[in-house]
């Protein structure tokens, strides 16, 4: 990708940049932060899902040290959690969530960068690093993995981390975290690798090529290059890939044997999917006059296409003002780490100065005449998909059982579950204040913060336990890493 891009790599004899059918794009003189080059005839995303599991493994790695200023990004700060059984409520966590072996889980990514997490990290002065580290987990998910997310944010939340990273790598730099009292000789401490406090290099350079392809790709659209539809990077990843191969195979039909097909085949059953999506598309918009209703699973009602019509408003889009929203964001992120000092000295702490100081550092590191890195963690990228029970809406047309007040004074005389927590909002777990009488043997009462409300039970296991099993035929459980055998 680095060497067709262009990026940081020159390639003498390699000129497909300057072929009839590439892009081009003007780009602003005032535009140093952008390194990416004007001419190219492809365009590559780094497959989202695996760069969020990436960065969940890295800071799971019993080899990397993660620091930015005077705070560590540690795993225990999440052990942590998981040693108090009555935060479960708050966090949603289980200990699989933190399984270092179980490096493809990426439902634990979006779980342990949840807001709940995030808000129980931030109420402790030494886990602020591990905050930082986790919200831009969840900015990644949000900028490429999430489907209601407008174009507009997902640059935003793009380039925030892609500053914050640049903040983080010239402060390293520039500093060293080591502790110098326990080095005995000068040579000892120069000599350390800095690798292990920062993430590794395909990390870092998949998060700056994802963040100038995504905005290459906004600039296309813009100057009708490119069609809006193009700006869907939700789709650019394996996932939807696969699941497309999946519903062709599923326009056999149900008695049809033969379940394989040629590549022609494929094609025509893609262009059957198109049409579908299609109108299942402009049904949800409510673009048709004609009325097709499409079978929806339960989970798809879920789904916002909000972000679908916010295409529409490209043209609306400030590209220098939500670039400078999203460095601002960055500095405050990391405000309170101790770094903004060593960064102001290096002339690093504004905008310009920043990349200009991140431009050097790259092409220091970069051998652009050999195409060879000469980071020592390239390598390194062997350190780098479970509801624990389906959530579904509680809505019912018929009467709903509610707790009374002769239901308060039973519920006090009986012995009632009681369970203390600062969370208030349980969306996505089955508590409710009222439930249909048809379902109440599925539910039972307890006392949240002395008010009575009605848990399912499938939800109180879920709470009483401490790992979410999987079935041995899960594809996932066999990249799970096992013990080496001698």
């Amino acid at each position: 990708m680095r060497i067709i891009s262009g990026f940081f790599i020159h390639t003498p004899n390699m000129t497909l940049h300057q072929l009839p059918e590439a892009f081009r794009i003007v780009l602003p003189g005032s535009w140093d932060w952008f390194f990416l080059r004007s001419q190219q005839l492809l365009l590559f995303f780094q497959d989202a899902t695996h760069l969020a599991t990436k960065w969940r493994n890295r800071i799971l790695s019993s080899k990397a040290e993660l620091t930015i200023g005077n705070f560590q990004i540690k795993m225990q700060h999440l052990l942590d959690l998981l040693t108090s059984p009555d935060k479960k409520i708050e966090h949603n966590l289980v200990q699989t969530d933190v399984n270092p072996k179980d490096k493809q889980n990426f439902p634990s990514c979006k779980k342990i960068s949840s807001q709940n997490v995030l808000d129980l990290l931030l109420k402790k002065k030494e886990t602020e690093a591990t905050y930082v580290y986790l919200n831009l987990l969840q900015y990644i998910i949000s900028a490429y993995v999430e489907t209601s997310t407008p174009i507009e944010d997902r640059l935003y939340y793009s380039w925030t981390v892609v500053f914050v990273c640049r903040m983080w790598k010239i402060w390293l730099n520039h500093n060293s975290p080591i502790n110098t009292s326990t080095l005995n000789d000068k040579s000892s401490k120069r000599n350390k690798n800095k690798n292990k406090y920062f993430i590794t290099t395909p990390i870092y350079r998949s998060i700056e090529i994802n963040s100038h392809n995504l905005l290459y790709l906004i600039i296309l659209v813009k100057q009708r290059t490119l069609p809006k539809e193009a700006l869907n990077v939700f789709l650019f990843s394996s996932q939807p890939c696969e699941s497309t191969f999946k519903n062709a195979r599923a326009l056999s039909g149900i008695y049809h044997t033969a379940v394989n097909f040629t590549a022609a085949d494929f094609l025509r059953r893609s262009e059957k999917l198109s049409i579908l999506n299609e109108e299942k598309c402009n049904n949800v918009l409510n673009e048709n006059d004609r009325e097709l209703k499409f079978p929806i699973h339960h989970k798809g009602n879920r789904v916002n296409y909000d972000s679908l019509s916010n295409l529409n408003d490209i043209d609306k889009i400030s590209v220098e003002n939500i670039i400078l929203a999203a460095f601002n964001r960055a500095k405050e992120l990391v405000s309170n780490l101790n770094i903004l000092p060593s960064l102001k000295k290096c002339n690093a702490c504004e905008l310009n100065g920043l990349s200009k100081n991140i431009f050097d550092s790259i092409r220091f590191n970069i051998n652009s005449d050999t195409y060879s890195a000469t980071d020592a963690d390239s390598s390194s990228d062997s350190e780098s998909d479970y509801d624990d029970e389906t959530m579904e809406s509680n809505e019912f047309n018929s009467d709903l059982i509610n707790v009374d007040e002769e239901d308060k004074d039973a519920a006090t005389t009986q012995s009632v579950d009681e369970i203390k927590t600062e969370k208030i909002n349980f969306t996505g777990m089955r508590i409710f204040d009222s439930i249909n009488p048809a379902m109440k043997n599925s539910y039972f009462q307890v006392q949240i913060n002395n008010k009575i409300k009605f848990i399912h039970k499938q939800t109180a296991c879920w709470l009483l336990t401490d790992k979410a099993s999987r079935l041995s035929a899960d594809r996932l459980s066999r990249v799970i890493e096992t013990n080496k055998k001698d």
